[in-house]
């Protein structure tokens, strides 16, 4: 990991992304509910990415604030 605010930047703008990209995903699968309903594997694994992005949201915000010594944010 870099120790400066462009990796951050670059970081979250892909965590955005793929986000966005997800929301997309989940909003054409909502569409087709019956294929949701035979396919539960489909959800389970578009739950799975959005917590791994979350999570990984999570953990950038974490270590911006430990090496950038932020306070109360």
């Amino acid at each position: 990991m870099e120790n400066n605010k462009d990796w951050f930047i670059n970081e979250y703008s892909e965590i955005h992304d793929n986000l966005s990209k997800l929301e997309v995903e989940i909003d054409e699968h909502i569409k087709n509910k019956i294929y949701l309903l035979d396919k539960g594997e489909v959800l389970d694994g578009l739950k799975k990415r959005a917590q791994e992005e979350i999570e990984r949201l999570n953990k950038t915000r974490e270590d911006e604030r430990r090496i950038f010594n932020y306070k109360g944010i």
